[in-house]
């Protein structure tokens, strides 16, 4: 049987803020958010560092 795990790297909610602006934030965050969820449906796991 194969696992599959999901790693979230530094995905800080201080690197999204006014004074720190990125491309596409609220389109980022919600693709992570929907590829967490499909993960975690799917009975994999997801680790956030």
């Amino acid at each position: 049987m194969h696992h599959k795990a999901l790693l979230m790297i530094d995905m800080q909610k201080g690197s999204f803020t006014p004074e720190t602006p990125r491309y596409d934030t609220d389109g980022v965050v919600n693709r992570i958010n929907c590829l967490a969820n499909k993960f975690r449906a799917s009975g994999n796991h997801v680790f956030y560092i």
